[in-house]
């Protein structure tokens, strides 16, 4: 499920909920729910490690997005990098400190740009 990736962890175990069967035992349905979300979390940090060594790469082209490009205030533009970073990683939410860290070389790269060379 889409929404069950993209979720956040608390929000992983509200979407798992929904989805186990309404009369499943109340233990068999938290175990599940458990496994599921403990299943995710794993998957997730698979999708993430290499992303890691490639932030600078991806704020560049952060950088050229849509989302980005349109976003007017900090939050929307951390907003743009989360979705940006899920489209990376096969649907799966990021930890806060990978979007705080994207959203930071963005940001520093956008300047960087914006300002004339002092080399002449």
């Amino acid at each position: 499920m889409p929404e069950f990736r993209a979720a956040k962890m608390g929000a992983r175990q509200r979407v798992a909920r929904f989805a186990v069967p309404p009369d499943t035992h109340d233990w068999v349905r938290w175990d599940a729910i458990r496994e599921a979300c403990d299943r995710a979390e794993v998957l997730a940090q698979t999708q993430y490690a290499p992303i890691t060594d490639r932030l600078d790469d991806l704020a560049a082209e952060l950088l050229t997005t849509p989302a980005y490009q349109q976003a007017s205030s900090p939050a929307a533009r951390k907003q743009a990098a989360e979705q940006f970073l899920i489209s990376q990683s096969d649907g799966f939410s990021p930890p806060a400190h990978l979007r705080d860290e994207l959203y930071a070389r963005s940001q520093r790269l956008a300047k960087a740009v914006k300002q004339p060379s002092t080399l002449l």
